[in-house]
Formats: C-alpha cells, sequence, structure tokens
C-alpha cells in the first residue's frame, strides 16, 4: 500500500492560457482527474482549458503517491463569511481507488479547514458520491431545495 502526501498544486490562472498544450504535463493530469468526475455527460467533454476555469482563484491540492505521481486532486473554496471550506471537487485516479486515498485526503482538508479557523466542509455530492460523502463523516444539509446533488457537510 502507497503512502501519500498532500500539497498545494499551482495551476495558471484560464486567463494565462490560450491553448492546452501550454500547459505542464501535470497540470494536464489534475485536470484530466477532475473531468473524470463531472456530473453530465456533457460537462466530461470540456476541454482542458475550460475545466481549468473551474479553478481560478480556489485551491488545488493533490495527492501524490510514493514515487511523486499525482494520484488524486482536490479543488477547494474557502467562505471565511460564511465559516466554512467548499469542497468542490474530488477525484482520485481509478488506479489507486480503493487504497483509502479520498478517506486521508478529506481527513487532510480537515485539518486544513481548522488551521484557516473554519468551523466546517461543504461539498455538494453527486448520486455516486453520497454513500462516500457519509463515510467520511458528511451529513446531509436540511436546508436545501433539491437532493438530486445535495449539499452535504462535515463539522470540523
Amino acid at each position: 500500500m502507497s503512502e501519500f502526501r498532500f500539497e498545494a498544486f499551482t495551476l495558471p490562472h484560464s486567463d494565462e492560457i490560450d491553448r492546452e498544450e501550454d500547459l505542464t504535463e501535470e497540470a494536464m493530469a489534475v485536470l484530466d482527474l477532475v473531468r473524470q468526475i463531472r456530473m453530465t455527460p456533457k460537462d466530461k467533454e470540456l476541454s482542458a482549458i475550460d475545466a481549468l476555469v473551474g479553478f481560478d482563484d480556489r485551491i488545488c491540492l493533490v495527492a501524490r503517491d510514493d514515487e511523486g505521481a499525482i494520484c488524486a486532486a482536490a479543488n477547494l473554496h474557502p467562505e471565511p463569511a460564511d465559516d466554512h471550506m467548499w469542497v468542490t471537487q474530488l477525484a482520485v485516479d481509478p488506479d489507486y481507488r480503493g487504497q483509502g486515498i479520498s478517506h486521508e485526503f478529506v481527513e487532510h482538508i480537515v485539518g486544513m479547514t481548522r488551521r484557516a479557523g473554519l468551523s466546517k466542509i461543504k461539498s455538494r455530492a453527486a448520486s455516486t458520491a453520497i454513500r462516500a460523502h457519509y463515510a467520511w463523516g458528511f451529513q446531509e444539509d436540511d436546508n436545501q431545495s433539491t437532493t438530486a446533488t445535495p449539499v452535504m457537510y462535515r463539522y470540523v
């Protein structure tokens, strides 16, 4: 079983990139991971540049295995005024699934959220990820208009 390390990953702002060829190999790996978890078939066809827009002015975290390969990525958006951290995307490379990396990643985000002085994490769960959110200690927010992709939260 691999040991994972988590670190901030700097993606360029979407205004700085004109062509996918201008992205580094690692930036493409992060964006490819994120495109795998998009919710609609149309979203899955996004170009890397379009996917990059989702990271503008947000925090990108990656998980690396013991050889340095990127095996998971997350997109975070702190909202200090509302006292929470949004996890807008968390994707694990299919080759690394089943090794507990998503749980470790969430626990890392919990620590980050605490250090930022925020009290909870929020995430909009795709139907395929609701069970995982419960396993990570999240619960459904009762104050929402739809349960198709419910907002879930976890106090830290």
